[in-house]
C-alpha cells in the first residue's frame, strides 16, 4: 500500500526530481577472463570486469560450478577484479559470474567453461603402467621364444 500511493500520486517523481536522480539500469554483462583447463587443487586466477553506464560501483556474484558460490566488494565501475578458486573434482565446470551494482540492479549472466582432467601425478602414473605393463609384454615374449628353440 506505501509503495502504490506512492506511485499514485506521482511522490516518487518528486523524489526523483528533487533529488536529481535518474532511473537506474543494470551493469554491463561482465568479462571473465581465465583458464579453460587446469588441474586438480590447483588454484586458479580469473579477472572480472563490467562497465555500469550511470559509473555506479559494482560487485560480482560468482557461481564456480562446484556447489560454491562468492560475492566480491563493491568497487569502482570497470576496475578489474581478481579472484582464485580451485577445484578438487576431475570434471569440466561452468563459471557463472553476474554483476550487481550498489542499487542492486543485476546484468545477466557470463559463463566460462573450464575443464579439470586428471590431474598431472595421475597421468604420469598411468604412463608408468603402461611402461610396466610393455616391458612385461616383451619379457614374456622373451620367454616364449626361448621356449619355442
Amino acid at each position: 500500500e506505501e509503495t502504490l500511493f506512492a506511485l499514485n500520486t506521482n511522490w516518487d517523481e518528486f523524489l526523483k526530481t528533487y533529488l536529481d536522480l535518474t532511473d537506474n539500469t543494470a551493469p554491463e554483462t561482465p568479462t571473465i577472463n581465465g583458464p579453460n583447463e587446469g588441474i586438480p587443487n590447483q588454484e586458479y586466477e580469473f579477472t572480472l570486469s563490467a562497465d555500469d553506464t550511470q559509473g555506479d560501483n559494482v560487485c560480482f556474484y560468482i557461481e564456480w560450478g562446484d556447489g560454491t558460490f562468492e560475492w566480491t566488494d563493491l568497487d569502482s565501475s570497470g576496475e578489474e577484479i581478481i579472484v582464485k578458486h580451485t577445484w578438487e573434482s576431475k570434471k569440466s565446470y561452468e563459471i557463472k559470474v553476474k554483476s550487481i551494482d550498489q542499487y542492486c540492479e543485476k546484468s545477466d549472466w557470463s559463463k566460462l567453461k573450464i575443464n579439470i582432467p586428471r590431474g598431472k601425478m595421475a597421468n604420469e602414473n598411468l604412463l608408468l603402467s603402461m611402461f610396466y605393463r610393455l616391458i612385461n609384454s616383451i619379457l614374456n615374449l622373451k620367454t616364449i621364444f626361448q621356449q619355442l628353440e
